[in-house]
């Protein structure tokens, strides 16, 4: 191999921030999952969040990684034994050229949402000392790329404080620049200090070079259980917000828009549907050529598939002769499946190898397909919600019902993941 062949350069890789934005929101700010909500790669605005205008050029946004160490020395060894990290970190520092508001409230360390300005133009602000320290959420995001295909790398501080202020000066040649130092602190509710990525339209076509693999979106399943439910609401908690009342008999349109209206999800980033329904399977023609099925008695389930998958069908039975056999199997089409598979076994009640995954046909002909191992599930859901958009390829948190106002009591319902997301 050449060198070259060794580098396996890749300009496409090379990013460059052509524009940058800081934006700042109080410690507490819902953070979107997600800066992108669709494949257009556009970014909405983000609720609760202000931008801090241009930075300064020259400054950009330094960013530094921290790390210190202990050595653990032995007795006659010159190099150490062993070396321990005793911290961590992270630290940001930015220049403001605009003096708007929550610029002046970073570099002074005080809040400036009581300050107003008289009808002169003319506002004063005044600094007393305090122990009290401000928390704020900081959201970095840079932009490359031509317009279209547009690559935003971003880096995100769920939980910071202004650790130091640079020289505040008056200077006849120079405009007036208010330079911080943000210093990230471990936030429990990310489970993290820092977080990083990059979106946009033109990140479709570089992330396989980077070494990423395409999401699997998140599936959770709410069943309805317990005592059946004949009245009442229940809710729906994500990320410690709680959704509006829906009723027991809800339909997937109205848990989803339900679910859509908690900031920490957002329109367009989930989509329920109902559980599919169980089909019922038919056995058609035996026949003792067109396929490879031994002699003996086989047993078949078939399941509908939606956003998760149903319970299996009724089962149905043949028995086959000789060593070229074949069955036609057929059944009901199941309202909202976008597809069936079909399960084979060789006693009652143990389907465990599946046979085919089809589309939305309704007949299928077992020629004694290997096919692999695997059963129909036994129970399923009411409404299956999906996780996309902004949402999609994370592993999510798990959603929460409350359903102590369903009618009557004993009524319950209860969240499974079904897929988890993977990014």
């Amino acid at each position: 191999m050449t060198i070259l062949q060794f580098k396996d350069k890749n300009d496409s890789l090379v990013i460059v921030p052509q524009d940058l934005a800081c934006l700042v929101a109080p410690y507490g700010t819902a953070i979107p999952p997600k800066l992108t909500v669709d494949n257009t790669g556009s970014l909405p605005w983000i609720p609760g969040f202000r931008s801090l205008g241009e930075l300064q050029r020259k400054a950009g946004a330094g960013i530094s990684p921290d790390t210190k160490t202990a050595n653990v020395e032995g007795y006659g060894s010159l190099p150490p034994r062993r070396i321990l990290k005793t911290d961590e970190g992270i630290t940001l520092d930015v220049t403001f050229q605009e003096t708007r508001d929550m610029a002046y409230e970073l570099f002074f360390g005080m809040q400036m949402a009581a300050v107003q300005a008289d009808a002169n133009g003319e506002w004063r602000a005044t600094r007393s000392a305090q122990a009290a320290v401000l928390y704020y959420s900081v959201i970095l995001i840079g932009q490359d790329g031509s317009p279209g295909s547009e690559i935003y790398p971003y880096m995100i501080l769920p939980k910071t404080m202004v650790s130091q202020s640079q020289k505040f000066q008056f200077q006849m040649d120079s405009a007036i620049e208010l330079g911080v130092t943000f210093t990230a602190l471990q936030d429990n509710t990310s489970g993290g200090y820092v977080m990083f990525g990059q979106a946009g339209k033109g990140s479709q076509a570089i992330i396989g070079d980077q070494g990423f693999t395409t999401t699997t979106n998140e599936v959770q399943t709410l069943t309805l259980g317990g005592t059946a439910a004949t009245g009442g609401t229940f809710t729906l908690s994500f990320a410690e917000r709680t959704s509006a009342p829906i009723a027991y008999n809800a339909t997937p349109a109205a848990v989803q828009s339900a679910l859509a209206a908690l900031p920490t999800i957002g329109t367009g980033n989930v989509a329920v549907s109902s559980v599919p329904s169980a089909t019922t399977l038919s056995l058609g023609t035996t026949s003792t050529t067109g396929g490879t099925l031994a002699a003996g008695t086989y047993f078949w389930k078939v399941t509908a598939v939606g956003a998760v998958e149903s319970t299996g069908s009724n089962e149905v039975t043949a028995t086959t002769t000789g060593s070229t056999s074949s069955q036609v199997l057929t059944w009901t089409s199941v309202s909202g499946a976008t597809g069936y598979k079909i399960y084979r076994g060789t006693s009652a009640g143990a389907e465990n190898v599946l046979v085919a995954t089809l589309g939305t046909v309704l007949t299928y002909t077992d020629t004694g397909s290997a096919g692999s191992a695997s059963t129909p599930p036994t129970t399923t859901g009411t409404w299956a919600v999906t996780f996309q958009a902004a949402l999609a390829g994370l592993h999510t948190r798990l959603l929460v019902a409350n359903y102590s106002q369903l009618l009557p009591v004993g009524a319950t319902v209860t969240v499974t993941e079904t897929t988890p997301g993977a990014p």
